[in-house]
């Protein structure tokens, strides 16, 4: 599980910087355009507001979702079982007994 925690935060980093970079082709893009903003308009201008204590929640129920399929599939050892919000099985695929 450190393994998907790593590929998981190593994405989140990529992607930030991904869009910090695009911020700042359209910053650089609107302040020297024809017509340029009366204030200087900054990368963090084009990238989403973020809400930390949001992002906080919505990671923890991530890990957690994560944490409950792989403690599934662990206990079937070997076949596994998809079941959706209600759940119903909405796969199910392995050493089926």
């Amino acid at each position: 599980m450190r393994k998907l925690a790593a590929l998981t935060d190593r994405w989140r980093v990529e992607h930030e910087r991904t869009a910090l970079l695009f911020g700042m082709v359209c910053s650089v893009a609107a302040n020297y355009s024809m017509r340029p903003p009366e204030k200087p308009l900054r990368p963090s201008d084009f990238v989403g507001r973020r809400n930390p204590k949001q992002d906080a929640e919505d990671e923890a129920q991530r890990r957690a979702a994560v944490d409950r399929r792989l403690e599934m599939i662990m206990r079937h050892q070997g076949e596994v079982i998809v079941k959706n919000a209600a759940g119903e099985i909405i796969e199910q695929y392995g050493a089926v007994n």
